[in-house]
């Protein structure tokens, strides 16, 4: 937990979920324009306006695109813990890069604050000359508190799950708070490895002591309704990595037009007790179905199962 930083997990889980994003993030883009039909995360790297600065200014940048053709950059900018730290000529920067880079989509800047005791700040720089706004940058500041609590839990997704942290941090014991994300994780959309990888994470975000880490641990082992959580995550993730590496290793070999692949690999994976008789058949059949096997090479490969 101490080696993980904020602004690696925000990322890690910002581009594992891009789509549930920009739904807690956005939601007035999804209001006026639907649901995207793809959502993709872009490269970080971006002209720096100061050589000699090492520092990167922006966490992550989302491009989403509906069915019309239409596109928006969604532009997350690096959080920061306090108002007083954020840079606005930077922010003006990193989105006009984009724009140019993306010139047929439209660039939303969005600034997003963990400590939900900041000050209240604008996002807005203005340039007047004679009384004029020659240049302006208007991005939305994005802080949660217990207000978005409501909100966020009826997203039902991963990311929102994990920052209903942050949203009732203040009013919520830590281990409480990571109870909740974690179910609310395990009840979302998304790969069950994924609950386990971002635990850390969450936990960090709720500030979580060695103390408190202990009592968490006591809480999963002993509550009935819950059972062994991560034991049962990690348990059907690994299901998931057996069964993804047996699929390729089937279709390498029907690639090559080897009925023999099939039968030598899924032998093997029954005498080692990962696959059922019946998985293996059923296995078998998926493939004819999908025309990786012949059905001649299917009623061989079940004739020599069993």
């Amino acid at each position: 937990m101490s080696d993980i930083s904020e602004d690696r997990g925000f990322k890690a889980l910002f581009v594992a979920y891009p789509l549930a994003t920009i739904e807690v993030f956005a939601p007035d883009l999804i209001t006026e324009r639907g649901v995207p039909v793809s959502v993709v995360p872009l490269q970080q790297e971006s002209a720096r306006p100061d050589l000699a600065d090492p520092a990167r200014f922006t966490d992550l940048a989302l491009l989403a695109t509906w069915a019309n053709g239409t596109q928006a950059v969604v532009v997350l900018i690096e959080h920061w813990s306090s108002t007083s730290k954020i840079d606005l000529p930077r922010v003006l920067w990193y989105a006009a890069d984009l724009g140019l880079r993306h010139p047929h989509a439209v660039v939303y800047p969005i600034i997003f604050i963990t400590d939900a005791t900041a000050q209240v700040t604008l996002g807005s720089l203005e340039h007047r000359v004679g009384g004029v706004v020659r240049l302006a940058l208007h991005a939305h500041v994005m802080r949660l508190g217990p207000a978005d609590a409501v909100r966020l839990a009826g997203l039902h997704t991963r990311v929102a799950a994990v920052l209903q942290i942050l949203a009732l941090r203040d009013v919520r014991a830590a281990v409480e708070l990571v109870i909740a994300a974690l179910t609310a994780s395990s009840r979302a959309p998304g790969p069950p490895r994924d609950v386990d990888r971002f635990l850390p994470f969450m936990q960090k975000l709720a500030r979580m002591s060695m103390v408190e880490e202990q009592q968490f641990r006591s809480r999963l082992a002993e509550e009935r309704s819950m059972g062994n959580i991560l034991t049962e995550w990690r348990e059907q993730a690994e299901a998931e990595g057996r069964q993804a590496g047996l699929t390729a290793g089937l279709e390498a070999g029907m690639e090559a037009g080897k009925a023999e692949a099939t039968v030598v690999i899924i032998r093997d994976l029954v005498q080692r007790g990962l696959l059922t008789i019946n998985g293996a058949r059923d296995e078998v059949l998926r493939l004819v179905t999908q025309g990786l096997l012949t059905p001649e090479q299917g009623e061989e490969s079940l004739r020599r199962i069993g």
